[in-house]
């Protein structure tokens, strides 16, 4: 608990964050870009995880049927191989995005500087 006096005045307030509040960043461009980040890597497990699913109902269906084995043999593999590229095609905006604001933040702060030396002098 923190106190602060002004004037006349004593009020306390508590520091205790919310369950759904995000931490503050000096740098939010890092957050997006670890975002993007996770949220390829979980597609690409779901991607394979239903493709891995797929080539498992063709292999214990296809004892029976090779037309089942062969099409969900193939159905699973092209999930995957084309689910990796669409996780990586999706996520690659949202990580571009965090590249801009992390670069127009250092450039921000670089002006910042640079103001601040030219006031000095």
């Amino acid at each position: 608990m923190q106190e602060f006096e002004t004037d006349d005045i004593t009020t306390s307030s508590t520091t205790s964050k919310s369950f759904f509040e995000l931490p503050h960043s000096n740098n939010p461009g890092k957050q997006i870009k670890a975002f993007a980040t996770i949220i390829r890597w979980i597609e690409i497990a779901l991607f394979t995880l239903t493709g891995l699913i797929l080539i498992a109902i063709g292999i214990i269906g296809g004892i029976a049927d090779l037309g089942l084995l062969i099409i969900s043999s193939l159905s699973g593999a092209i999930i995957i191989a084309l689910g990796w590229f669409v996780a990586w095609l999706s996520c690659i905006f949202i990580y571009a995005f965090g590249e801009l604001v992390e670069n127009s933040t250092k450039i921000a702060n670089d002006l910042d500087e640079i103001k601040t030396k030219n006031c000095n002098s």
